[in-house]
């Protein structure tokens, strides 16, 4: 029980004979996004261009979409009976995927000019909560992203129990307001609606992270003065809601990002790619203030390598199938010029002609195995320092249809220059075919830069399950982490701790 009248959905469910508890699930750590685009962009998006039904299959054309079958898709613009998290039933190319309804509808999808495709395996550059997640040591398990481009409250109010029915997560993180501010909508109404919207997502989870409403450039063709002054009306309303409640807490978006001194309230140089939302840059900044809200956080996950024998090479009971989780040994190779030790099972490429890497495999100080230690100089846009597995076919016959897995590593920067990227991604090579899920990857948007020292920050990628037959076979699992340069610059440190996990089936 919260307080003398109400029970927490983690505790207690209302059945038949009245409130019953619940066994203790201390694996729900989820977290669900949930709301507008500032939500959205947290994950890979692409837009809708058509759709068409045959049957009870839905066609989509997206183009990159980048879904892998048997995993999901977050579909909007559709209409109400096609909307939602979609399994993926087939990829028929990079352009198009099908998904099954599980009633026939009553009527033919429409294509809105919004509509979006958002895949749940990869995390996205603008993920300021991953960011600020991975600081903490990963308390939550980012597990769904529900944000519509262009959805303004009236129209989450039609999709917020349908989106959230069913998912029990213990939190979730929502952003809703500026797309009524754009278009105009009495105070009254979005006021009204916003209490709507905080009562019905109470309904399916403990927490609720409400943020307040991010600013927008005067650039913006979607920039007035009248929806300026809303948003900040706004924001003084989210902060009376979310001080009414104790299961909600205020993110102050607009707070960390507006530029204090803008005539016109713009954000701060550099914190948005497109006058309305983040940038990557942004994120980053976004993520080490959130962070450092330190009440907000439960205790870290303990999702870590910490033993050489923890890894299915050593002993055939184990779900962690990495072979060298603490990256011990020095048999490890180089190429495109690199130079140096590297650990055993991993193999460090330099790209640009230019660019210099040199590799070494030092003692962790805390006793877990070794560091991938590099040393990267780049030299003209584009060089690049690649990290991947030596043998990623042999990981191919470790894992079986319908596994779900996970992966992670612990990441240590210093002396960032010029560097646009830091991606950490899994290349699944199923059928012919090489789907991608990430945990840490770029939008591709801008030239922003990565410009913080980090040390052993935990990087975990979304779940995900492995396709099954019907799909191809499974041909190999490789782990890649590139950093890239846009210039004369690099980045020194530490690749630790990798692990790659199969885990229980979802509850």
């Amino acid at each position: 029980m919260t307080d003398a009248n109400t029970a927490s959905r983690s505790l207690a469910t209302l059945g038949p004979n009245g409130w019953e508890i619940l066994p203790v699930n201390p694996e729900n750590n989820h977290a669900v996004l949930f709301g507008d685009s500032h939500e959205g962009r947290h994950y890979y998006g692409t837009t809708i261009t058509a759709a068409v039904l045959s049957g009870n299959t839905v066609r989509v054309t997206s183009t990159g979409h980048a879904v892998i079958p048997d995993n999901y898709a977050a579909v909007f613009g559709l209409g109400a009976e096609f909307d939602g998290l979609q399994k993926c039933s087939a990829r028929i190319n990079g352009n198009n995927y099908e998904y099954v309804l599980k009633r026939p509808p009553s009527s033919a999808p429409s294509v809105a000019a919004n509509a979006t495709s958002v895949a749940q395996t990869r995390y996205m550059d603008r993920g300021w909560l991953q960011y600020a997640n991975a600081l903490q040591g990963l308390p939550f398990n980012l597990r769904w992203c529900l944000g519509r481009s262009g959805a303004r409250t009236e129209h989450l109010l039609t999709h917020v129990h349908r989106d959230l029915a069913g998912l029990n997560p213990r939190l979730v993180v929502a952003s809703f307001g500026q797309n009524d501010a754009i278009a105009g909508i009495a105070d009254d109404v979005w006021q009204l609606n916003m209490r709507r919207l905080v009562e019905a997502i109470l309904l399916y989870t403990d927490e609720l992270w409400l943020t307040d409403v991010p600013p927008i450039n005067a650039a913006s063709g979607n920039y007035s003065v009248a929806a300026r002054d809303t948003c900040l009306r706004m924001n003084d309303f989210i902060e009376h809601v979310a001080n009414s409640a104790r299961e909600i807490r205020m993110v102050p978006l607009h707070n960390w990002l507006v530029s204090p001194t803008s005539a016109t309230g713009d954000y701060i140089t550099d914190y948005t790619d497109d006058d309305q939302h983040i940038s990557g840059k942004a994120a980053q900044k976004l993520g080490v203030l959130l962070a450092a809200e330190s009440t907000m956080w439960p205790s870290a996950s303990r999702k870590r390598s910490d033993s050489i024998l923890a890894a299915k090479a050593t002993d055939a009971t184990s779900k962690q199938i990495f072979p060298f989780p603490l990256l011990q040994g020095a048999g490890g190779a180089v190429g495109g010029g690199a130079a140096g030790t590297v650990p055993t099972g991993l193999t460090a490429t330099k790209t640009g002609a230019g660019a210099t890497l040199t590799m070494t495999a030092p003692a962790r100080a805390d006793g877990f195995g070794n560091n991938c230690h590099f040393v990267f100089v780049s030299s003209a846009n584009n060089d690049a320092c690649d990290i991947t597995i030596t043998t990623a076919s042999a990981l191919a016959s470790l894992v079986t249809a319908g596994d779900r897995i996970q992966f992670g590593c612990y990441l240590s920067c210093a002396t960032l220059v010029a560097i646009s990227r830091i991606d950490f991604v899994m290349e699944l090579f199923v059928g012919g075919v090489t789907y991608t899920i990430s945990a840490a990857n770029n939008s591709g948007a801008g030239t922003q830069t990565w410009e913080d020292d980090f040390t052993d920050l935990p990087l975990i990628s979304p779940e995900f399950v492995i396709p099954s037959a019907v799909h191809g076979a499974v041909t190999a699992i490789q782990l890649r982490l590139k950093i890239l340069a846009t210039g004369v610059g690099g980045a020194n440190g530490d690749y630790s701790q990798p692990w790659i996990k199969i885990l229980p089936p979802a509850p």
